[in-house]
């Protein structure tokens, strides 16, 4: 027999092996309506029954005598052949039809020898007659007699099932399919869940129990802190409700993404693809379709929104330290990611209950069939079952300003160097004088603070930049006013001054204390004492000089620039910084 006819026995060792397994959870994938019912058909080795034969014609949205040239679709040179669940199965290559074909059709009622030219409903024609011989038909003829083919291919996450409209020519390959997992409480997974979450428990189980829904956007998972708390095991099992692996994040930017079209988690562990920036990320995260690009398979738009898990050890890998932030960007940032810190304080002892818990309960040999044996999977589907969210009117969690927002806002070549000199002018006591005429007068500080406010005058900053960090290199006006702008928590405010109004910033506090705390540039309790001082605004209100001995001076000034040149920072807090907090000698 030639190597391109079919024989009818086919290999059923890998019969079970598909992903395609007809699961009826999957009409509960998403709120996207998809035309026609599914055939919701077990699989078996059993030929289809009437009945079941008439449920995969409805789902095509055609009767059963006109199934005849349906059982394949074909786009270039890949084919969709119904399968034993009476569905399409993913894309196959033409040269795995001589095998695939057997097997994926091998519950269709074969024609008999005088129906071989026109088979009735409900039958596959595999022979003809050649002379007073029954003989294969070859894999060109099984296509020209029960083939249509499709101009376009259009992939979604979001529908029940795979079918080809006749109007379009267009075939809508479902995507993503999801395995069929029992719903089932945990309580082991649901106590681990809610200290890993700590305090955005309630919103990382909203996110875990709405997390099938892919028609519509959500918020990304940044998970960080110390290792043992389960955060690899998070994402690995919460993808088992479609695959065996997450789709890893660095695949989705290489020539070919065609795990996408299998998994739609998406998983980031301890670093980002060096091509990923903030605005990329964003735009991944809200996204509802994206490029499939697959090896020979002709290139398609996927529809459906991903879910996005990244982890670290710290607070850090998103710090993008070569983008500087507008305010909108940040705001943007907020809504995009929900970050959830494992580890808390505890005194003075920086710990993760999750992890404290993992290990009481027997560690990796307690938590192995967790992921394997889809007990966080199972869980979350009850999740989705039982708990109440109150979703967004386009996310369906959207996600909190917390540390790792505060951290994005702080960064960046310009707005850390503003904050830097934010920092070192709140501890600057005596800014000269300045000649008015032939008068000296007393320079007017641009930056005021106390009552729980601090402002800040860009052009101040940019006329006393070198005095306070001894940079000759002085940013534009321009430059600094972008850098303040993302800082703020209001309008500007304008405020009297001894030469008539001037216009202020009025800097977020949390930003100050988190730059200074990040980049050591002094005690930030003392910080807070100054600017929450229980009086007005103003320049110098809430710092007392008091006297310090010339020994603890040295002192101080030592470690300071000793802490100044491990950091490179390029010049060190001047002693009026230490008076910030109250000394008593």
């Amino acid at each position: 027999m030639k190597n391109d006819v079919l024989t009818t026995s086919g290999s059923k060792e890998d019969s079970d092996s598909e992903t395609d397994k007809g699961n009826p959870m999957n009409d509960a994938q998403s709120t996207q309506v998809t035309p026609y019912p599914a055939p919701r058909i077990a699989r078996s080795e059993a030929l289809f029954t009437w009945d079941e034969l008439n449920r995969i014609a409805a789902s095509q949205g055609i009767p059963l005598e006109g199934f005849k040239c349906r059982w394949i679709v074909q786009k270039g040179n890949s084919f969709y052949v119904i399968g034993m669940d009476g569905q399409y199965t993913p894309p196959r290559q033409k040269g795995e039809l001589l095998v695939s074909l057997p097997r994926d059709l091998s519950r269709v009622q074969p024609a008999r020898a005088d129906d071989f030219l026109d088979p009735p409903a409900g039958q596959f024609s595999w022979e003809k007659m050649k002379g007073e011989q029954k003989v294969n038909r070859s894999v060109d003829e099984l296509l020209a007699m029960h083939c249509v083919v499709a101009t376009t291919i259009a992939a979604s996450m979001a529908i029940t099932h795979s079918f080809y409209e006749r109007e379009t020519q267009t075939f809508y390959e479902r995507v993503c399919t999801m395995r069929p997992i029992t719903p089932r409480f945990d309580l082991q997974i649901d106590t681990w869940l809610r200290l890993l979450g700590g305090t955005a428990a309630d919103k990382l189980l909203d996110w875990i129990a709405t997390i099938t829904d892919l028609s519509r956007p959500t918020c990304a998972l940044y998970v960080y802190g110390s290792k043992g708390s389960g955060k690899t095991m998070l994402a690995e099992g919460l993808a088992r409700l479609w695959s065996d692996t997450p789709t890893m994040l660095d695949s989705l930017v290489g020539p070919f993404n065609s795990r996408l079209a299998e998994c739609p988690l998406v998983f980031a562990d301890e670093e980002l693809p060096k091509e990923m920036t903030s605005g990329s990320l964003r735009s991944l995260v809200a996204r509802s379709s994206h490029p499939l690009r697959r090896k020979n398979i002709p290139e398609a738009g996927i529809t459906g929104c991903i879910r996005l898990i990244i982890s670290a050890n710290d607070a850090d890998l998103l710090k993008f330290d070569t983008e500087d932030f507008s305010s909108d960007s940040i705001d943007a940032i907020a809504e995009r990611f929900l970050s959830i810190a494992t580890n808390s304080w505890v005194g003075d002892t920086e710990v993760s209950r999750a992890a404290e818990y993992l290990k009481s309960i027997g560690g990796r040999t307690a938590t192995d069939d967790w992921v394997t044996g889809d007990r966080i999977a199972g869980h979350a589907l009850w999740l989705k079952e039982t708990r109440k969210v109150d979703v967004g009117s386009r996310w369906l969690v959207r996600g909190v300003i917390a540390g790792i927002h505060r951290q994005l806002a702080t960064h960046g070549s310009i707005r850390g160097q503003v904050l830097e000199w934010i920092a070192r002018a709140m501890a600057k006591s005596d800014w000269g004088t300045v000649m008015v005429g032939k008068e000296s007068v007393a320079i007017e500080p641009g930056i005021q603070f106390g009552g729980g406010h601090i402002y800040v005058n860009a052009k101040f900053v940019r006329e006393q930049w070198v005095s306070v960090l001894r940079d000759q290199r002085v940013p534009s006006s321009d430059k600094i006013g972008k850098a303040l702008r993302p800082l703020t928590r209001q309008k500007t405010k304008k405020i009297e001054l001894t030469n008539g109004r001037v216009e202020f910033h009025a800097i977020e506090p949390d930003y100050l204390f988190h730059a200074v705390e990040e980049m050591q540039l002094g005690d930030v309790t003392a910080y807070r004492a100054a600017v929450y001082a229980p009086r007005e605004y103003g320049p110098g209100h809430g710092l007392d000089n008091p006297p310090l001995v010339a020994e603890l001076v040295d002192e101080l000034d030592a470690k300071r620039r000793a802490s100044a040149q491990r950091l490179e920072l390029a010049n060190p807090l001047t002693v009026g910084l230490f008076a910030l907090v109250p000394l008593t000698t």
